[in-house]
């Protein structure tokens, strides 16, 4: 099986064959797909599911939360450090994260840590 054909078998099955599938379609190289080609043989010396696209879909979406929360938490530090640097935007969205909804609230907050630099 070469890695077109892996990747092909991971398209999802309809009920209609006129259904258009290509944005379902992808080429991996030759290097992944022998990465997955010893996943797949490790996960069958342990007796584990011995299916490529389940392995090859698992593996991307760790991958993507992962990296979505990587993103996050750079996100957040940037808000942080604008926030410390006074930007009123970057306040409002920490006093937000933090659960302060009231405006007039958030307001206050901001203009009594303005006082206080």
């Amino acid at each position: 099986m070469d890695a077109k054909e892996v990747v092909e078998s991971t398209q999802v099955s309809t009920d209609s064959q006129t259904e258009d599938t290509s944005h379902l379609l992808f080429e991996i190289s030759q290097d992944t797909y022998e990465t997955l080609q010893d996943l797949v043989a490790r996960a069958e010396e342990r007796g584990l599911n011995t299916d490529a696209t389940f392995w090859l879909e698992n593996m991307f979406n760790k991958h993507a939360k992962v990296q979505c929360d990587l993103w996050d938490r750079a996100d957040d530090a940037t808000t942080l450090k604008q926030a410390q640097k006074g930007n009123s935007k970057s306040i409002k969205a920490l006093l937000g994260s933090l659960g302060a909804r009231d405006e007039d609230l958030v307001n206050k907050l901001i203009a009594q840590i303005r006082s206080k630099k």
